[in-house]
């Protein structure tokens, strides 16, 4: 599923696991509470990205790192 936010960016979606009935039904369910979690092709953060001087941002460690840090 493809979602446009309020900011015009898109969110995409994955169902996981098998594609049956029942699991569309969960996944839907979850999409319109806002219980799932945003598909991202990014790298797994990791600790060393922020050692070095020059700091490594990641798709998935962008809000923690730019928006959320003080």
């Amino acid at each position: 599923i493809a979602d446009m936010s309020s900011t015009g960016a898109m969110k995409k979606y994955s169902l996981e696991g098998e594609f049956t009935e029942d699991a569309l039904m969960e996944f839907e369910e979850k999409f319109f509470k806002g219980q799932l979690t945003q598909t991202l092709k990014s790298e797994e953060p990791s600790e060393e990205d922020l050692e070095a001087p020059v700091k490594v941002v990641k798709g998935k460690s962008f809000s923690k790192i730019v928006m959320e840090n003080g």
